[in-house]
C-alpha cells in the first residue's frame, strides 16, 4: 500500500502488515527545495501517462497530485525513487482527489480541484479533456466543491465539501456520482 506524507513530500510504501518498507518516492513540490503536500494517488498499469526525467522515459505506475495543484507519475525504469512533474503548478488549482477511469477509449484521469470547484479531466498524455456533462450536481448548492473521487465499475463517485470561509479548507461533505463507460 503506498501511503501519500502531506508536508514532507513523500509518498511511502508499506506491507501487508503495515510495516513501512525501503521505497520511499519523492513527489516534486512547486519550486526547487520547497516539499509538496501529496493529497492524491492512483495505480496506473498502461501504457499511457507517459513521464520523463529528460533522459529516460515511461509509463507512470503510480500518479499523484498534491494540494499545490501538480500532478506527477512515478516510473521505476526513469527514477525509482522521485516522481516526475507532468502538469505542474499554475495556481489555478488544489488537487485534492484523484481517480483512473475511461471513456470507451482511452484511461482519463480525474482531479478533484477544490480551488475551482469543478473535476479537471486528463487524457493519457496529461492534457486536460472536456467530458460532456461535467461533474454537477444540480441539487448541490454552488458553494460546494469536489473533494473526493474515486472510480468504481465504470462510475466515477465525486464527494464535495464546503469550504469554510475563515479558512478556505473543507468541511461538510456531501456525495454523488457520474457513470463514465
Amino acid at each position: 500500500m503506498w501511503v501519500n506524507n502531506q508536508g514532507t513530500g513523500k509518498s511511502t510504501l508499506y506491507d501487508g502488515n503495515g510495516v513501512p518498507q525501503s521505497l520511499v518516492v519523492t513527489v516534486p513540490g512547486p519550486a526547487a527545495g520547497v516539499p509538496s503536500n501529496p493529497s492524491g494517488i492512483v495505480f496506473s498499469g498502461g501504457a499511457d501517462f507517459v513521464v520523463t526525467d529528460g533522459v529516460r522515459n515511461g509509463p507512470a505506475r503510480f500518479i499523484f497530485a498534491t494540494l499545490e495543484g501538480s500532478i506527477s507519475g512515478w516510473a521505476p525504469n526513469v527514477n525509482a525513487l522521485n516522481a516526475q512533474m507532468a502538469v505542474p503548478t499554475t495556481g489555478t488549482a488544489t488537487y485534492t482527489g484523484l481517480a483512473l477511469g475511461g471513456n470507451g477509449t482511452t484511461h482519463l484521469l480525474y482531479a478533484a480541484n477544490f480551488r475551482t470547484g469543478r473535476v479537471d479531466v486528463f487524457d493519457g498524455t496529461f492534457k486536460p479533456v472536456e467530458v460532456p456533462g461535467g461533474f454537477r450536481d444540480r441539487s448541490l448548492p454552488g458553494s460546494y466543491s469536489p473533494f473526493g473521487i474515486q472510480a468504481i465499475n465504470g462510475d466515477v463517485y465525486v464527494t464535495y465539501a464546503k469550504p469554510d470561509p475563515a479558512t478556505g479548507q473543507s468541511s461538510h461533505l456531501y456525495g454523488d456520482r457520474k457513470s463514465v463507460v
